[in-house]
């Protein structure tokens, strides 16, 4: 109460002292200053969104250059829901940007997409300036605008002399020496090549004369400071080291510099200038790359603290609370999940639903985060989907919420591919008997005794059936199954609220073992690993028998395994050589080693071992690597075993050269001859696999549906549809219905043996429209992402309810909340075209988009008020179509809550 009794009482004198200032000239004090900075800082903000300039970048060729037309395409749709716009110019490298600055280079080349122009150029020649007008947009709605700078965006990366890149700037160009690398041919391990390196005096230098001309020039609410674009700034650790003590110096250094340019531009004008930054929440991470994020802290440095929407390791609760201990604003980030959503397509398990949305904005507001934070959203629905998401309906949570970027990139020893893990579509992991999988989710709302819930797992190979899955301990009851998706049952009460710790393991050392690789042709291996070597170092023998010849450069072909963190791989090969030398290089993420072939003999030289064996013969060799543990085993007898190197010492690169840095930590494999000899080898029955009974997981999703009491009917109103049909295929059976439209709740029962052909069930009161997917596998609203996992028992019935009232609609499934619907919008492809579309439309709305899927009988159910449920036409006739057991459809008194 102090603290609130003294920010309101104090607002009065710092409105006078400011009057007073203005009229005699005067700077403001740094008492002054500092009222004013406290204020803005405890401003209340519920939504902050960075805007990365790409609607100046991609401006429509045919949309005319117009304010109102600009401010339509990103801006516009945010008046009265969002509190704080992050904008950045289309940086792609210090100084890079789309808008007039002193001593920056303009960005005004066309971008690489058709139908999209850069209107920078234009509005420079036409003197016209679109960043005041999103400054004098954010003034008349009351929105606070900040300037945001990309510390090290390296979207220019693919810059060559021969196909330039319009995000190189002419500053790097001329200034190549302040480079991670000089050109394309020079990245580092872990880095971009046009990354600038902050080691340099005049990097960091430049940095603060490029904000001292932005406050100048713009009178903008703070400076925010994007890390996140990305997040090495030295090319030491872009190297594989840690930041020095020298270099966190230098970066505290700039920090300070960098605000006290804000605080002297904030006294000259009697106005508190904020300073944001957005960096991961790790703070061991932050220091390897060289940000002392606490010391800013502690110094008081910084107000406003983003988490990075490239990924999450800790939790919204420690977050906030180690912010909050300096008094800095803490904002989760809730946005648009990743980039490889793509991936999700066509998955069950979708962070893209509008469950998803809701279980990560209920992880912010009851983590006790200040606000949330989002990134790169362009359309309104989906802006409005992600502050406006349902907190009283399902929610789904992830292991992985969302990330833009792999962490195991910013790993400095192998135990950080251990606080660093990540489970996605795109980063798997393979389970194998005895080495299971952590995994750890945040869940700050436990869900009530009466929900449903249950958690999920992407199967993507092995055995079905063979997995164990233990949540905070206990072991998890197995549920339905689907296709590649197993379900198990949660009670409520296992859950905690903050950190649950699910572990994944094998039921079982048999069944079938998921094969990674198994080549057939050269074209299967990835042949540019050693960049100087040609093609005819290779020979395909025959399908899965290859040779390799040695020469002046390393000559050799290998395959990494998609981002299998840490699982259980064994490497089996045949190989003989033919002459001198040959080697084989094995990786399981942080840990390597090499086996080497010489005349009458074997050696794995970082472990000093040595074998005699005659290698002019084929032998058959596998190599199992569980973590660390390193396993060799010729012709089926086991002859060595030892600890892996760490792939971040130089013992793990002897023997392949930095252009094949890109196999340095990943789970590789590598075949070859080494350079400056002239060894031959034949390798042939190349498998790279898991033991059996391992199985391959892509997703670990938690699904928490709220139980409802449903609406009942009077039975003066009740009609119900003919009666049971027994199991038949849905035939397009049509219920029309004509009642008060919108006086009472419309409900449609239908109960249902789904099968693998979706069925379409479409409800209609007269005035607005429900239209759902069904199959054995989720649950979808027509058209979209699927909003909830179904897993049909083909021996069980499912029973869907549709309650409609006043364009609100409600969805169950066994009394069980699916999905509420109202006023939002949705993004929808239709012929190839993006669009926006109601999320419960008008009969004449919907027939409009999908009329011509229906039959006239079935477009006049729609138009009227009715349901109609039947089988889509599909390519496949194989699959199994749902089997309709009842229908019902009536009106009810109440209210649609």
């Amino acid at each position: 109460m102090k603290k609130l009794f003294r920010f309101v009482c104090f607002v009065p004198a710092v409105v006078i002292c400011i009057a007073e200032c203005f009229a005699a000239g005067e700077i403001l004090s740094g008492r002054e200053y500092a009222e004013l900075r406290y204020q803005a800082r405890e401003r209340r903000r519920k939504v902050i969104l960075n805007n990365d300039g790409c609607d100046v970048i991609y401006y429509p060729e045919k949309m005319e250059l117009s304010r109102e037309n600009f401010l339509s395409r990103r801006t516009a749709f945010l008046a009265g829901k969002c509190d704080t716009l992050m904008y950045c110019p289309g940086s792609a490298g210090q100084g890079h940007f789309t808008v007039d600055l002193p001593g920056a280079d303009l960005l005004s080349g066309d971008p690489p997409r058709p139908g999209f122009r850069n209107i920078a150029k234009v509005l420079h020649e036409q003197q016209l300036d679109y960043f005041q007008w999103i400054i004098d947009f954010c003034r008349k709605n009351s929105m606070e605008i900040f300037f945001s700078f990309r510390f090290n965006d390296t979207h220019d990366v693919k810059h060559t002399p021969e196909k330039p890149s319009i995000f190189f700037s002419k500053f790097k160009d001329e200034n190549r020496h302040l480079l991670f690398g000089r050109d394309h041919t020079k990245s580092p391990r872990n880095g971009w090549w046009s990354s600038l390196d902050f080691s340099h005096a005049e990097v960091r230098a430049r940095q603060v004369a490029l904000t001292k001309a932005v406050l100048e020039k713009y009178d903008v609410d703070g400076i925010d400071l994007d890390f996140s674009r990305y997040l090495r700034i030295f090319r030491r650790t872009a190297a594989g080291e840690k930041a020095s003590e020298e270099e966190l110096e230098m970066m505290t250094a700039l920090i300070r510099d960098i605000r006290k340019t804000i605080d002297d531009a904030g006294k000259r004008k009697g106005k508190a200038i904020l300073l944001s930054i957005v960096l991961p929440d790790d703070a061991e991470l932050c220091r390897n790359l060289g940000y002392d994020v606490e010391k800013w802290f502690r110094e008081n440095l910084i107000d406003i603290w983003q988490q990075s929407d490239g990924f999450q390791l800790g939790s919204i609760k420690n977050n906030v609370e180690k912010a909050h201990r300096y008094g800095v604003k803490y904002y989760a980030f809730a946005g648009s999940p990743y980039p490889y959503g793509k991936l999700e397509k066509g998955s069950l398990m979708n962070r893209s639903s509008v469950s998803a949305y809701s279980g990560r904005l209920s992880n912010a507001i009851c983590g006790g985060a200040d606000g949330i934070y989002l990134y790169n959203i362009s359309s309104e629905p989906l802006f409005k989907t992600a502050v406006e998401a349902p907190q009283n309906g399902p929610m789904r949570y992830f292991v992985t919420g969302y990330t833009w970027e792999i962490p195991r990139g910013y790993c400095f020893s192998p135990a950080d591919y251990g606080k660093y893990t990540q489970l996605t579509a795109h980063v798997k992991c393979s389970v194998s008997p005895g080495a299971g999988k952590l995994y750890q989710m945040e869940i700050n709302r436990v869900p009530g005794a009466g929900n449903e819930v249950t958690a999920y797992i992407d199967r993507q190979a092995g055995a079905s059936g063979n997995l164990k899955l233990l949540l905070n301990g206990k072991e998890l009851v197995p549920g339905k199954k689907a296709g590649r998706y197993e379900s198990f049952i949660v009670p409520p009460e296992v859950i905690i609220p903050g950190m649950n710790r699910f572990d994944v393991q094998c039921a079982a050392a048999s069944g079938e073992n998921p094969i990674w690789f198994f080549p057939r042709k050269l074209k299967d291996f990835e042949l540019n690993i050693f960049k100087k070597v040609s093609g005819s170092v290779f020979e395909e023998n025959a399908p899965g028998d290859f040779t390799v010849y040695g020469g002046e450069d390393t000559a050799g072909f290998g395959k990494r395994f998609a981002n299998l963190e840490f699982s259980v791989l064994r490497f089996n090969f045949s190989a003989k050589l033919l002459q001198e030398h040959a080697f084989a290089r094995f990786a399981n993420a942080g840990y390597a080693l090499t086996l080497q072939l010489y005349p009458g003999k074997i050696a794995v030289p970082e472990k000093n071992f040595v074998l005699p064996l005659d290698t002019e013969k084929f032998h058959s060799y596998q190599i199992e690597m569980k973590k660390s543990e390193f396993t060799l085993s010729i012709d089926g007898k086991k002859v060595f075993s030892a600890e892996a190197v760490s792939t971040f010492t130089p013992q793990a690169f002897l023997w392949i050269p930095d252009s094949a840095r890109m196999y340095g930590s990943s789970s590789s494999f590598i075949f070859g001859v080494g350079a400056g000899t002239s060894g031959i080898a034949q390798i042939r029955d190349i498998c790279v696999d898991s033991p059996p009974g391992s199985v391959q997981i892509g997703n670990l999703m938690l699904e928490v549906l709220p139980r409802e009491k449903m609406a009942g009917f009077s039975g003066g109103c009740f009609r119900a549809a003919p009666g049971k049909t027994g199991k038949r295929i849905l035939d397009g059976r049509a219920v029309p219905f004509a009642g008060e439209k919108g006086k009472k709740i419309l409900g449609a029962k239908v109960s249902l043996m789904p099968g693998s052909r979706r069925t379409v069930l479409v409800v209609s009161d007269g005035k607005s429209v429900s239209a759902w997917l069904i199959t054995d596998g989720g649950v979808a609203m027509w058209p979209g992402n699927p909003v909830a996992m179904n897993l049909g028992d083909r021996n069980k019935a499912d029973v869907f309810h549709v309650l409609i009232q006043n364009g609100k609609h409600k969805f169950f499934r066994n009394g069980a909340l699916i999905y509420t619907a109202g006023n939002m919008k949705k993004s929808v492809y239709l012929k190839g075209e993006l669009l926006s579309r109601s999320e419960v439309p008008s009969p004449e709305e919907f027939l409009a988009d999908y009329g011509s899927r229906f039959t006239r009988a079935e477009q006049d159910v729609i138009l009227s008020g009715g349901m109609l449920a039947r089988g889509l036409r599909e390519y496949n006739p194989d699959l199994i179509a749902g089997e309709l057991v009842s229908a019902e459809l009536y009106e009810t008194g109440g209210d649609i809550e």
